[in-house]
């Protein structure tokens, strides 16, 4: 009857430690971007903003990773912007549902997958994967080579 318990708690033991049952939400927080590679990410429309160079004044976006260790701005003079940057519609919408929404840890976002080329050093290099959309989300904390961030989770 030893053997047969011994053998059920060694069993129970080596299942609770089965790679398989880790939770793999976190693998696409944990990217190490290599120089040079290209990646898609889901993005986050952060915010737009007024600009005043040359006596033209324009507008452009701030637009983040999910995972909130990339991020861009465009400008509205810049090559892509009326392609990357979401439509002013989606954007007004967005700030209506989130100033009627109750909740504290939810938010409506603006997210949209973009290819780009690692770093981040020019829009000529990005490439709207899938049209934006609003969802439901919250941040949470997560870990990175020992620094914490702030990632997106997409509850829609």
């Amino acid at each position: 009857m030893r053997k047969i318990l011994f053998l059920f708690v060694v069993v129970v033991f080596f299942y609770g430690c089965n790679k398989d049952n880790e939770d793999k939400s976190n693998d696409a927080y944990q990217i190490e971007f290599v120089n040079g590679k290209e990646y898609t990410q889901t993005f986050y429309f952060g915010s737009h903003f007024i600009y005043s160079e040359k006596n033209k004044t324009g507008t452009g976006c701030n637009i983040i990773s999910s995972c909130n260790r990339l991020s861009f701005t465009i400008k509205d003079n810049e090559v892509g912007f009326y392609e990357i940057c979401p439509p002013v519609d989606l954007r007004n919408e967005e700030i209506k549902l989130n100033e009627n929404l109750d909740s504290q840890n939810f938010r409506y976002y603006l997210i949209a997958d973009i290819h780009f080329s690692y770093p981040i050093t020019s829009t000529l290099n990005m490439q709207l994967k899938s049209q934006w959309k609003i969802v439901i989300g919250k941040m949470e904390e997560y870990v990175y080579n020992g620094q914490i961030y702030n990632r997106l989770i997409i509850m829609e």
